[in-house]
């Protein structure tokens, strides 16, 4: 017998789930992929540039950044040298921060969840949305939030606030694909 929970039966319901899948679906798929995730990068790379050319300063610090990287590789930029740069990642980390590519996250609970410390209930099937600027702008959090400052991304500011506070592509299973 195959229960919900086994293997064979999870493939079964993957197949059914996907058989219509090709053709004209399967390619449009791939367009929205496609153009989420460029729009997303391009709109990211743009508010970089633009903090930075707002703040010299914090431009020099992730160019020299980028040039020991480079130097460390012979003049190459690598995955590994760019996976290492400390610095661009928390630029990046702040600049998603301050300008999310979604203003909310939307959830839907599948059953009746109370909210812990409350006697607060969303009811199963309620839609429940996540303001990403009302969490990424709070003072308590994020003091001086419209500043742009990529040190809140530091190894030890980041240990420093629940890390729910800061959901530019949500969290858990629900999170965006490219992340």
């Amino acid at each position: 017998m195959h229960t919900k929970n086994s293997t064979y039966y999870n493939l079964h319901q993957f197949k059914i789930f996907f058989a219509d899948f090709k053709g004209d679906i399967l390619v449009a798929q791939a367009a929205i992929f496609f153009t989420a995730g460029f729009e997303a990068n391009a709109a990211t790379i743009a508010f970089i540039l633009y903090e930075l050319a707002m703040q010299p300063h914090l431009q020099t610090r992730l160019r020299e950044e980028v040039l020991d990287a480079m130097d460390k590789n012979e003049g190459t930029l690598t995955y590994d040298g760019v996976r290492d740069m400390e610095y661009l990642h928390m630029v990046v980390s702040e600049v998603v921060r301050k300008y999310p590519p979604m203003p909310i996250l939307d959830r839907v609970p599948n059953r009746d969840y109370v909210i812990p410390g409350t006697n607060i209930t969303i009811e199963k099937g309620t839609a429940v949305y996540v303001p990403l600027l009302g969490l990424h702008m709070d003072p308590a959090v994020y003091p001086g939030p419209e500043h742009f400052d990529p040190e809140r991304f530091s190894e030890k500011n980041r240990t420093t606030r629940h890390p729910f506070m800061y959901l530019p592509f949500g969290e858990g299973p629900k999170n965006c694909i490219g992340t």
